[in-house]
């Protein structure tokens, strides 16, 4: 029989039980979501180096920017992951406004991505536009969707900046997202220069722009997804 005086977990040591397993939690999500953004970065740029440098661009289905392949359906899943985490998050957290628009955000760039919205639009906007800018053609996109991109950023970098778990992956994924920008906005000042990326330049700074968005957007869902056991357990 167990004496009267036998000592109960307290309040404050089920907290603390709590708190250990939503840490334990939040690193296996970091440690797979960081792997998985790494490896299917590494193995999209191989597939995509060895078309251009060994295959000589033989297989559409190898190329990381082209439409409609494999890539092309894995990079707008992983923007989905990122939307729907981030919708996730906004469901048992007081700020929901910030998660909730990151998340709509998301789901249409995720659209987007398979849709190819944004190189249609491209191209039927650049010839209206003044000057040599004109003759961007999808180049143009970028452009265009930096306030869309821009304001995603914000949003994101407002989430990470609170200092809680998954902030260092949304950093990593936004730096990463932001140097992929910088490349296209890179290719279309070379044609807006007259010249044009062409050959293993282009290859080359192809398989980096889609290398950087593949595993911004899984770094980006892996960090609002570590969040999410500590947003379950304080809404408790």
């Amino acid at each position: 029989m167990a004496s009267v005086g036998a000592s109960q977990p307290g309040p404050l040591g089920h907290l603390a039980h709590i708190d250990s397993r939503e840490r334990a939690l939040e690193r296996r999500i970091v440690v797979t979501g960081t792997f998985a953004a790494i490896s299917a970065a590494a193995v999209q740029t191989t597939c995509h180096l060895l078309n251009a440098f060994v295959l000589d661009d033989r297989y559409r289905a190898l190329e990381a920017d082209a439409q409609g392949n494999v890539f092309d359906w894995v990079s707008a899943m992983a923007i989905a992951a990122a939307a729907s985490t981030a919708i996730a998050c906004a469901v048992p957290h007081a700020r929901r406004l910030t998660y909730g628009l990151s998340g709509a955000l998301l789901a249409y760039l995720s659209v987007d991505e398979l849709a190819g919205f944004h190189e249609r639009l491209g191209t039927a906007i650049a010839p209206h536009l003044p000057g040599p800018l004109s003759g961007l053609g999808d180049r143009v996109t970028p452009l265009i969707y930096l306030p869309l991109i821009g304001t995603v950023f914000v949003l994101l970098w407002v989430v990470a900046a609170r200092g809680t778990a998954g902030a260092g992956l949304l950093r990593w994924g936004l730096g990463l997202l932001t140097g992929a920008i910088l490349i296209r906005l890179a290719a279309a000042g070379v044609k807006l220069a007259g010249d044009q990326v062409s050959g293993p330049a282009r290859d080359v700074g192809a398989a980096l722009d889609q290398a950087f968005q593949l595993a911004a957007w899984l770094l980006v869902a892996a960090g609002l997804a570590a969040r999410l056991p500590a947003l379950r357990v304080h809404n408790e």
